[in-house]
């Protein structure tokens, strides 16, 4: 192809000295499949079951990649392939209905969709996932390996790899224990008999587009017309170095796995050069992701976290920054627990960084700030400063003090509108997983009179006229109430975490709770006033 513009050197915010990954992977690109028009990035899973977070770096790592290459100045194709052609290999855990056994070896693609909503079972995997990815600002060409295969799109392919068998079983048998029979073909076959690929054996080949197979299900011997793909499909390590060169794929990511000594890239770079005719595509390994506490998320287990449960707890921009902010091949969480709250509070710092509302060394400034450029879900700078998010943590204690009234509460905060996706997923984390101690609520106006000390009950007055103030004049800082309250701890007689403890129990029935001061400041003082006075010494 013609050669593209040449790529433009990092903006001041990047110095030489950084390069983000996404950024070192898209130079590598280019100077390793040479300058082009256009790049081809290429994902794709097999929609087996509900595609879950833990798959997320399968898409969203040449999705960066994608977004690098374009600030270079090139064009970029983002295919996704959806292996939907492949076959059910295993009931997973908690799919609804019965007698699922009976589909075993049939093709996802022709499967009935067990919720009804979908033409297949493939389908319906596959386009939730696809819904998903839209908050997140990724939207590659979804492509279906079944409407390719049965459309004869392949046929090419498959039936290079009929005449270059021989060689194909030399190859893999290089990274095998027990070596490939000299009767092995390369090709899968669904029998129309409907048995999916159990017992298929192809039988003769004409050079051309007669495949003679037999099926030992129907106990017939049939002859499928490659033109129209007619059931036949090419195996994993073979099929992948094919769409290699069918989509003329410059980039593609895969994980620990395939990685491996001896897994399927071993195998495919070779295949694709010496039967296909093309280079591998340049290639970067990524790790798994956990979710804390739960270990390694798998379909068939039914241990997963789906995207739909991470995005109701974190903000897309959020999760895009979980991974911008994290090489590939490093393992990392995603965490439901108190984590969240730093999480958040990463999130919130890089974007000050950037901002220049925090200072920072120059190092880590060009770090988070290009980690914040590439989590925006639409390309392009982040949200201009004075704008920023309240906190999740504050977010967090105001919801608890209204009751879980997002309105109210969003509706009291400046640029409020803006500020409702952090509440609504905060909202959701308290009610959902937030620890039992992060969690609080107020004591009712008409409950009873707490019991507390005669000290205690001398230094919560103190307190309540230390908030008291003439109409007009500003409450107290959170920094000077928080003092106050050591001074009448230590002018009644009482251990400063005494007082806060008994000063808990006064307010949510509980010996812990959110930073006192500025809960109470956030509160208001008229609520905090009366809960400290129905207090009764005991």
């Amino acid at each position: 192809m013609a050669a593209g513009p040449k790529a433009a050197p990092p903006p001041a915010s990047q110095p030489q000295a950084f390069r983000h990954w996404a950024d070192a992977a898209a130079e590598r690109i280019v100077r390793t499949r040479g300058e082009r028009d256009r790049y081809v990035l290429a994902a794709g899973i097999t929609p087996s079951g509900v595609v879950h977070f833990g798959n997320m770096r399968e898409i969203i790592t040449p999705e960066l990649i994608a977004r690098a290459l374009r600030r270079l100045g090139y064009a970029v194709r983002f295919i996704y392939l959806w292996d939907d052609y492949d076959p059910f290999r295993s009931v997973p855990a908690n799919l609804p209905g019965s007698g699922w056994e009976r589909c075993l070896g049939m093709p996802l693609a022709e499967m009935p969709d067990p919720y009804g909503t979908a033409g297949s079972y493939a389908g319906h995997f596959a386009g939730v996932f696809q819904e998903r990815m839209a908050p997140l600002g990724i939207a590659p060409e979804w492509i279906s390996q079944a409407e390719l295969y049965t459309g004869g799109a392949y046929a090419a392919g498959v039936r290079t790899a009929l005449a270059h068998r021989h060689t194909l079983r030399e190859l893999l048998n290089r990274y095998r224990e027990r070596p490939l029979a000299g009767d092995w073909w390369p090709v899968e076959i669904y029998c129309r008999c409907g048995a999916g690929l159990a017992g298929t054996v192809p039988v003769e080949w004409d050079g051309a587009d007669a495949l003679t197979y037999r099926c030992s299900a129907c106990d017939r011997l049939r002859v499928a017309d490659l033109r129209r793909g007619d059931g036949v499909k090419l195996g994993w390590r073979v099929d992948w170095p094919m769409r290699w060169a069918y989509h003329g794929v410059d980039f593609e990511a895969a994980g620990k796995d395939h990685h491996s000594a001896g897994g399927s890239w071993d195998t495919a770079v070779p295949i694709a050069r010496e039967v296909f005719g093309v280079a591998p595509p340049a290639t970067l390994k990524f790790d798994w992701i956990n979710v804390r506490g739960a270990g390694t998320m798998a379909s068939s287990s039914g241990r997963l976290i789906s995207v739909a449960d991470a995005l109701a707890v974190y903000q897309p921009e959020v999760v895009r920054y979980l991974f911008a902010r994290t090489r590939p091949d490093r393992e990392f969480e995603i965490s439901f627990d108190l984590d969240v709250l730093k999480t958040y509070e990463d999130y919130d710092r890089a974007g000050r960084i950037y901002r220049g509302a925090e200072p920072a060394a120059e190092a880590r400034r060009a770090r988070e700030g290009r980690a914040i450029e590439l989590s925006e879900v639409a390309s392009g700078r982040p949200v201009p400063a004075g704008q920023a998010a309240v906190s999740f943590r504050h977010l967090c204690n105001l919801l608890q003090i209204g009751d879980g009234d997002i309105d109210r509460v969003v509706d009291g905060l400046p640029a409020g509108g803006r500020q409702r996706a952090r509440a609504q997923c905060a909202w959701h984390w308290i009610t959902t997983h937030a620890p039992e101690g992060f969690r609080f609520r107020l004591r009712a106006a008409d409950a009873p009179p707490a019991p507390v000390s005669a000290p205690v009950a001398a230094a919560a007055a103190g307190l309540r006229r230390q908030l008291a103030r003439p109409a007009g004049c500003a409450p107290p800082d959170p920094k000077a109430l928080h003092r106050a309250i050591y001074d009448l701890a230590a002018a009644h007689g009482l251990e400063a975490r005494e007082l806060f403890v008994e000063l808990y129990r006064i307010l949510i029935d509980k010996d812990r709770g959110p930073r006192l001061a500025e809960f109470i400041l956030a509160t208001g003082v008229s609520r905090i006033d009366a809960l400290l006075a129905n207090v009764t010494v005991r």
